[in-house]
């Protein structure tokens, strides 16, 4: 490998893309395979996350489009395999994070795993080897041509992340507005359980206690537990509470009618569960081995 300083802009370009995509790889593989999964990125069964899945998303997704462009002024042998691959690298992680791109793209694993092997193979090989420059280039106007290049890889990064920004921040206001329509929800179904409560209408009491027992455990495998001591934290726990009750209510009328299903009798003529207050409880009529016939009861008197 030949040294930084006495290299040209071509092979210190190709140097710096071949270092960058074979060490941005490991964070992208990461997400790919550990917590990016079929309920969604990130998604909220498998939280709570600290910041550092995030930061690792947000380092392959700057580094990886940047190679892909930078690459581009190296004379990295098979530099436009190499930049298609990045990027249909990338293409395939945001849409499995984000489903943005249309509904005709499909994810297939060979191409996958031909662009994660050819992201792995040409940088290195690159850190090795270069094409050669075809003309004599002045030490200013290479050095000049260098930091240009790391310019771009810089206004590529930045545009990034303003992309990924605007991107969380919209996803982030459309949480926000399902929230508030979920509290209104929830406010709503808490202020009729309370009215129909001190009614005798039993069914519909029921009905709306399980309706907020669905509302409660919605926000909560999606906001979590409210915390605070603003106005709809009170409302939120006596919600809480409530939905509490009502699902352990539920559980032990279910655990109530499984224990009457196992001691039901069926009749193996009819099919249908027997009757234990019309069963037949006396002892059994004993039969005699000679005729097969009941043996009536003898008289006490004749006893």
């Amino acid at each position: 490998m030949m040294k930084w300083s006495s290299s040209s802009s071509g092979d210190r370009v190709r140097l710096l893309c071949s270092a960058l995509g074979l060490a941005v790889l490991a964070p992208y593989l990461e997400c790919l395979f550990r917590h990016t999964c079929m309920g969604g990125h990130l998604c909220v069964e498998h939280g709570p996350y600290t910041i550092w899945p995030y930061a690792n998303d947000a380092v392959w997704v700057m580094l990886l489009p940047a190679v892909a462009v930078m690459c581009w002024w190296s004379n990295m042998y098979g530099k436009q395999i190499f930049s298609l691959a990045l990027l249909f690298l990338v293409a395939t992680n945001l849409n499995i994070m984000t489903g943005i791109l249309p509904s005709w793209w499909q994810v297939y694993p060979k191409g996958l795993w031909i662009s994660v092997l050819a992201a792995v193979g040409i940088p290195f090989v690159g850190l090795f080897i270069g094409g050669r420059a075809g003309r004599f280039v002045a030490p200013e106007s290479d050095r000049a041509r260098t930091r240009r290049v790391m310019l771009v890889g810089i206004g590529v990064v930045a545009g990034v992340m303003c992309f990924m920004l605007g991107l969380l921040s919209g996803e982030r206001q459309r949480e926000l507005a399902e929230q508030r329509n979920l509290r209104g929800r929830v406010g709503m179904l808490l202020t009729t359980y309370k009215a129909v409560e001190s009614t005798n209408w039993g069914r519909a009491h029921n009905e709306v206690g399980k309706q907020l027992l669905d509302a409660m455990r919605d926000y909560q495998s999606r906001f979590g537990i409210e915390k605070g001591t603003n106005r709809y934290t009170r409302m939120f726990s006596e919600a809480l509470a409530i939905a509490d009750a009502v699902e352990r209510q539920a559980l032990s009328e279910e655990l109530a009618q499984s224990n009457l299903l196992h001691q039901l009798r069926i009749d193996p003529t009819t099919g249908l569960p027997l009757d234990p207050t019309n069963e037949d409880t006396s002892l059994p009529v004993p039969i005699d081995p000679a005729t097969g016939l009941p043996i009536p009861d003898e008289p006490e008197a004749q006893k």
